[in-house]
C-alpha cells in the first residue's frame, strides 16, 4: 500500500509516519518544514500548480490529511488565516478527487472541538456540532464538505473527530508538553520555579499519540466511509489533576500561580467523549496508559536545551 501524509513534519505526521513504515506502507508527504527526506516534499497546500500535480505523481491508494492550523488560542489571533487552512484546503484537495476516476481514500483528522458546550457526557457522533471558536469552525466546515462530497458525489472519505492527544515531541502551545518543558527547564535551573497557568478547572479527555495513529489506520481499513468516529479514552481529567501528575514526576519543588491571560475566551469546560462506535467497528482501542504519556513526554523535554 502507498500511503501520502499531508503535514507530515507535524506531531501527528511524524508519528503516523513511524507506525506506517512498521506496518510495511510506502509513506510519501508534503509539509512545509523541510526534511532532506526524499519522500517528503517541501511546499504549500493552498499552491494547488504544485500540490496536484504531485498527488497524481505518487498515486496513493490512501490519502491522510493531518496539515492543519491545530491551536484553539491562535485561531483567535488568526481566524481567516485558519479557516484557509483547515477548509479551504480541504475543499480544494475533495474537489481534486471528484474529478478523479478512481480517487484514493481519504481520512480526514477533525476535531471534538466541534461538539461544544454539552451538558450530557460522553459525547457521541451522532450529536449535532456546535463549534464555539475559529478553530472548531474550520474543523466543522471541513467535516461537512468531506460528508457532502460522499453523499453526493460517492468520494471515500473516512471522518475522524480527535479529542485531545498527546506525547513526545508535541508544540509547548499545547497544555501537556507546555507545562512539562517549563518543568523541565526548572528541573536545570534555567528559570524560576513556578509555573504559569490558565484554566485548570477545565476537563479533558487525553488519548497517547501513538494510540492515535494506530486509530487512523484502523479506521481507513476498517470503517465505513461517510461515517465519524471518535477517537478518545472515554475518561475526562481536570487539567489541575493533569498537572499535579506532572509536578509529581518533577525532581524539584515547583509552585503555580493562574494568570489571566492564559485563559481562552468561550473555553469549553468539558470534553468527554464514547469511543463505542471506533471500538466496535474498527476494533480500537487505547494501550498506552496516560502515566506512561506524561513520563515520554516530560523525559522528552528533559532532553531539550531550550527554555
Amino acid at each position: 500500500m502507498r500511503a501520502f501524509i499531508t503535514g507530515i513534519c507535524g506531531f501527528a505526521g511524524r508519528h503516523l509516519k513511524f507506525h506506517l513504515e512498521s506496518q510495511g506502507v510506502e509513506v510519501w508527504g508534503a509539509d512545509l518544514a523541510k526534511s532532506g527526506d526524499p519522500r517528503i516534499f517541501p511546499g504549500d497546500l493552498s499552491n494547488r500548480e504544485w500540490f496536484f500535480p504531485l498527488l497524481e505523481k505518487i498515486n496513493p491508494d490512501v490519502l491522510f490529511h493531518l496539515a492543519a492550523s491545530t491551536s484553539v488560542g491562535n485561531s483567535w489571533k488568526a481566524p481567516g488565516e485558519t479557516l484557509e487552512n483547515n477548509f479551504t484546503v480541504t475543499l480544494r484537495l475533495l474537489e481534486w478527487m471528484r474529478q478523479r476516476e478512481n480517487p484514493p481514500k481519504l481520512l480526514l483528522m477533525g476535531s471534538a472541538e466541534v461538539y461544544g458546550r454539552r451538558r450530557t457526557f460522553p459525547l457521541r457522533e451522532e450529536l449535532v456540532p456546535h463549534p464555539l471558536n475559529p478553530y472548531a469552525f474550520s474543523k466543522f466546515q471541513a467535516e461537512e464538505s468531506a460528508l457532502f462530497y460522499h453523499r453526493n458525489f460517492h468520494l471515500p472519505v473516512f471522518l475522524i473527530r480527535a479529542f485531545n492527544f498527546t506525547g513526545p515531541g508535541q508544540s509547548p502551545v499545547f497544555v501537556v508538553p507546555s507545562f512539562a518543558k517549563r518543568i523541565a527547564a526548572i528541573e536545570r535551573g534555567e528559570v524560576s520555579p513556578t509555573l504559569e497557568v490558565g484554566n485548570l478547572e477545565a476537563r479533558r479527555d487525553f488519548s497517547d499519540v501513538r494510540d492515535v495513529v494506530r486509530a487512523l489506520d484502523l479506521v481507513v481499513s476498517k470503517g465505513t466511509p461517510g461515517r465519524v468516529y471518535n477517537v478518545c479514552s472515554g475518561n475526562s481529567l481536570r487539567i489541575a489533576d493533569l498537572l499535579g501528575r506532572l509536578l509529581s514526576l518533577a525532581r524539584r519543588d515547583i509552585r503555580f500561580t493562574s494568570k489571566a491571560e492564559k485563559f481562552r475566551p468561550n473555553d469549553i469546560p468539558r470534553l468527554e467523549g464514547s469511543r463505542e462506535r471506533i471500538t466496535e467497528e474498527c476494533d480500537w482501542n487505547p494501550s498506552v496508559p496516560l502515566q506512561k504519556t506524561l513520563e515520554d513526554t516530560l523525559d522528552y523535554w528533559r532532553l531539550q536545551k531550550q527554555v
